[in-house]
């Protein structure tokens, strides 16, 4: 299947949805803490529902309430007994990263005879120091005979080394876990730490659930539950989706129109909420009108250089953004694109190229050189199954002069961190065979 953008309405102000990477940290705590929790998720994506259908596989009582707001879900979270957890699990992660790196330890540390199902590239993103880490202490991994991933054994221990530099989900998902030790245990990283802002958030939402977490550096020290339980927060709010909100965002810029999102926090540690300087540093008129909303203006974009160690997902609009602005933008340390739903840096370079950008693609980036708009061209494009990158296609469409159309490979794939994203885009299009 796929879409066929015509007639091409674009909205100038949009509500964020739910950011998938609290959600999946929200709902995770909540979970293992000591009393029931309730989440308001506007617009959860399929990545959410794995999470949320694993907690349950684990023995939480996940319910949904009935709605207040049409477009948002409310997730009751009883939480899982720590004490007698299900001796057997079976947990779908889908294509869910977050879900796998996040429950694996988790799983472990309960001591869950866990089978994880993997689907779309999950089963070729590394696991290997994480898999490491668990296997010094007390875990066992094999395949079984359709190529699930089990784990088997009790996770435990004191102190633990992983490294840094290939992801910080990895670090999120063993601090899970040693939340739930019973004994205080310790953490340390080692190398350089990619995607720095993801690891805070997830230090941030354990202290919201008055755990005192210290990090000093690059050790981390975890007191464990006979000192501190995890106990709900009095209010555990949700915040709008930053990753998402770029593509609307960087809308703005390179539309006829501003573009407003609203519902997004401007102070949270997400680290994607740099989308606001990289696109000044574009040289987009960039506004906040309030606490809670951005505004972008059209404008003239001039290159620039990209560090996106800590900000991979935004890489795909801010090559977008490159494609329309003048001269040669570098995007650097981006190697890990690689292995993300897509080789993101590959399908980038085709995609660009396809509507007659000048991409080159080397080891660790992107060179991207800008070109007048007038003479980009539509194209049938493969999303590669990877939300991103259809996003990246959406923007473009954009862009193109009249007449000219794209048309999108397996469209639909944005379901998995935006549902409902080519309504909030304004497309009148069609699913085709």
């Amino acid at each position: 299947m796929y879409l066929d953008l015509q007639d091409f309405v674009f909205p100038r102000e949009v509500e964020a949805v739910t950011s998938k990477s609290v959600a999946h940290r929200l709902l995770i705590l909540g979970a293992l803490s000591s009393r029931e929790s309730s989440f308001k998720i506007r617009r959860p994506g399929s990545d959410i529902q794995h999470t949320v259908d694993c907690l349950r596989a684990l023995g939480a009582e996940v319910t949904l309430m009935p709605k207040l707001e049409f477009d948002t879900e409310i997730y009751k979270v009883k939480p899982i007994d720590l004490e007698h957890p299900p001796r057997y699990a079976v947990l779908n992660c889908g294509d869910s990263g977050s879900t796998l790196r996040f429950l694996l330890p988790v799983a472990a540390a309960l001591g869950v005879e866990a089978t994880f199902i993997r689907t779309g590239r999950l089963a070729e993103r590394p696991l290997g120091p994480l898999q490491d880490v668990l296997h010094e202490h007390g875990v066992r991994f094999f395949m079984d005979d359709k190529g699930n991933l089990c784990s088997r054994g009790i996770f435990d221990g004191t102190d633990f080394s992983i490294p840094g530099n290939i992801s910080s989900q990895f670090i999120t998902g063993l601090l899970f876990a040693m939340a739930i030790f019973r004994h205080p245990s310790h953490l340390s990283i080692t190398g350089e730490l990619e995607s720095a802002p993801y690891l805070q958030m997830t230090i941030g939402k354990i202290r919201m659930y008055k755990v005192p977490v210290r990090m000093e550096g690059m050790e981390i020290e975890m007191p464990g539950r006979d000192a501190f339980q995890l106990r709900r927060p009095r209010c555990p709010l949700m915040e709008g989706d930053w990753s998402g909100s770029a593509v609307f965002l960087a809308a703005g810029a390179v539309s006829r129109r501003d573009v407003t999102v609203h519902g997004l926090d401007t102070r949270t540690v997400q680290g994607d909420r740099a989308i606001l300087s990289l696109l000044m540093n574009f040289h987009a008129a960039v506004s906040k009108p309030d606490g809670n909303s951005v505004r972008v203006e059209p404008s003239s974009l001039k290159a620039t250089y990209i560090d996106a160690r800590h900000t991979p997902d935004l890489v795909p609009i801010l090559a977008v953004l490159a494609l329309c602005a003048s001269g040669k933008t570098v995007i650097d340390n981006a190697s890990r694109l690689r292995l993300k739903e897509s080789n993101r840096l590959a399908a980038v370079t085709e995609l660009l190229n396809a509507v007659g950008g000048n991409c080159i693609e080397f080891e660790d980036g992107l060179i991207i050189y800008g070109v007048d708009k007038r003479s980009l061209r539509g194209a049938l494009v493969d999303s590669k199954n990877d939300h991103r990158i259809a996003m990246a296609a959406a923007l473009i469409a954009t862009m193109l002069p009249y007449g000219e159309t794209i048309r999108i490979r397996n469209a639909e794939c944005v379901d998995k961190s935006w549902p409902h994203f080519w309504d909030d885009l304004g497309v009148m299009g069609k699913l085709r065979n």
